[in-house]
């Protein structure tokens, strides 16, 4: 009789495949058995790239819950300042902008909130959305930001898709917030909404032509806190991106970022539809 003792605390799931076929060279193997054991190494590494996905979550939640938050909270805090120096004529005005940015806070930290609750239930709200409708009521209120109102926002009709209204939301904010802020460097900036078929399937995209990336570093994009060399110079918290994946992850759907430094980005995303 053969002992080949392992230790499987010491070594990952590389190191079991190479046990495995070190195995195979001294004893026999059974097939099936060999497929079981090849079967059962796959699920313990997607238990555990979930489980690394789970931590790094709850490891960025923290600037998750802040990051919507911190638009409307900077502006109430600016408005609040001004009550005691304007006019009172004036001053009813600027108590319902408070007002109206005390809601958008009131709601950004209940998406957080619900968004928390997604994924420790890991399902999902499915309905029918209109991406479209959602799209340009953000634009609405990246609208306020846009000082000379310079840039030119393109929304295309009639985009619907499946999915959990709240997180689409959350995603399509992220993204078109992005696109605002990384295009504003640009003297005409451009940002845009749409589709476009690839295979046969819809595939939706949000453009800019702002500062773009390197394409060499796509993959780092949806790391939280992690920002490209390019964008330094602009504020941010690096968790958008992160925000934005995890909600396509959880509709089953995949984002692909394309970019080219000073020549604009473009996020294509897929949002499969449920089989009922």
């Amino acid at each position: 009789m053969i002992s080949y003792m392992v230790n499987t605390d010491d070594v990952g799931f590389g190191d079991l495949e190479n046990i495995l076929s070190s195995l195979s060279g001294i004893v026999t193997i059974p097939d099936n058995f060999r497929v079981s054991i090849k079967e059962h190494i796959t699920k313990l590494r997607d238990r555990d790239n979930q489980q690394q996905t789970e931590l790094n979550f709850w490891r960025a939640y923290p600037a998750i819950f802040l990051h919507d938050i911190s638009a409307p909270l900077n502006i109430i805090v600016g408005y609040a300042g001004m009550i005691g120096v304007i006019e009172k004529e004036k001053q009813p005005a600027v108590l319902e902008r408070i007002s109206a940015e005390g809601e958008k806070m009131k709601t950004y930290a209940q998406e957080a909130t619900y968004l928390a609750e997604v994924v420790i239930k890991d399902r999902i709200q499915v309905e029918e959305v209109s991406l479209s409708h959602i799209a340009k009521e953000i634009i609405s209120e990246l609208k306020e930001r846009d000082k000379g109102q310079r840039t030119n926002f393109r929304v295309a009709d009639n985009v619907t898709t499946y999915g959990d209204s709240i997180l689409l939301r959350l995603m399509m904010r992220n993204l078109l917030s992005n696109a605002y802020k990384y295009s504003q460097e640009n003297p005409h900036p451009i940002i845009e909404f749409g589709t476009e078929q690839q295979d046969g399937n819809v595939v939706y995209y949000v453009k800019d032509n702002g500062i773009g990336f390197q394409q060499s570093e796509a993959s780092e994009l949806f790391k939280p806190f992690k920002r490209m060399g390019n964008a330094q110079s602009i504020s941010g918290s690096g968790v958008g991106l992160f925000i934005v994946n995890t909600i396509i992850d959880k509709h089953k759907g995949i984002i692909t970022p394309k970019g080219e430094v000073n020549n604009g980005a473009t996020f294509y995303f897929t949002l499969p539809k449920p089989q009922s």
